[in-house]
């Protein structure tokens, strides 16, 4: 996020937290922490190279 022009591809996930425990433990870092918008829950994750992608699942 500090060029012109990006993307951050959203992986929908069926438990935000899990699958952010799951990614931290497999050398992930959290970029943004779980937030829950009232319509979505959603967290932005670095991979070990520094790419920045998201998980989501909708609310019920």
């Amino acid at each position: 996020m500090g060029s012109p022009s990006w993307a951050i591809f959203y992986v929908h996930v069926a438990d935000v937290a899990e699958a952010v425990a799951k990614a931290v433990e497999l050398g992930a870092t959290v970029a943004i922490p779980l937030i829950d918008n009232g319509q979505i829950r959603f967290a932005h994750l670095l991979d070990p190279a520094g790419r920045r992608f998201a998980v989501w699942t909708p609310n019920s």
